[in-house]
């Protein structure tokens, strides 16, 4: 009978991370291509591991989930969501109940009403973003 240790199951997981940083680079260049400008396959590749490290440390662990925290760290800066323009997320972090696609859902949510927020804030100050 074949016996897989932890640690030989966590290079598997995190390789499998890896993999999956590396596979979202088109998905951010396309639909993040701002803050993707300037930037190398093999940074953007490097930023989107360390959102997925922060995603797997939060709890998140579905490749669907955690490429939308990779969205919102794209989104909001690579400091989410810890950064300034994120002041909402820790607390929206904090409320662990249900799954974890029900919280990325709430994260998701709240990430709306920011935006939404931020962007009516700037038209009400003549289109000037702050």
């Amino acid at each position: 009978m074949l016996t897989i240790r932890q640690a030989q199951m966590q290079v598997f997981e995190r390789e499998a991370r890896s993999q999956f940083a590396a596979r979202l680079v088109p998905h951010l260049r396309k639909f993040w291509s701002e803050p993707c400008a300037g930037l190398s396959d093999a940074q953007i590749q490097d930023r989107a591991w360390r959102a997925v490290e922060k995603a797997t440390a939060l709890g998140f662990d579905l490749e669907f989930d955690v490429g939308r925290f990779v969205d919102l760290c794209f989104l909001f800066g690579e400091d989410f969501p810890a950064g300034k323009a994120a002041g909402w997320a820790p607390a929206a972090l904090e409320d662990r109940s249900g799954s974890p696609t029900e919280r990325m859902d709430r994260l998701w949510k709240r990430a709306r009403l920011a935006l939404a927020e931020s962007y009516a804030s700037s038209a009400g100050s003549g289109g000037n973003r702050k």
